[in-house]
């Protein structure tokens, strides 16, 4: 995991996934929910509510 801060690693970033066959695989955007719902791509710089995702 790289040290930049982008909303994939953010800990209010939920990623979208699609069902493939038996397995699921993550897609490229997914949303923020703080403080409402906002869609985000996972290569998004991080806003000021950026708290690490543990």
């Amino acid at each position: 995991m790289e040290n930049t801060k982008t909303c994939e690693t953010c800990k209010h970033f939920i990623q979208h996934y699609y069902k493939f066959g038996q397995t699921f695989r993550p897609l490229s955007v997914g949303h923020c929910t703080d403080p409402r719902c906002r869609d985000k791509k996972v290569e998004t710089p991080a806003c000021h509510r950026y708290l690490l995702k543990k």
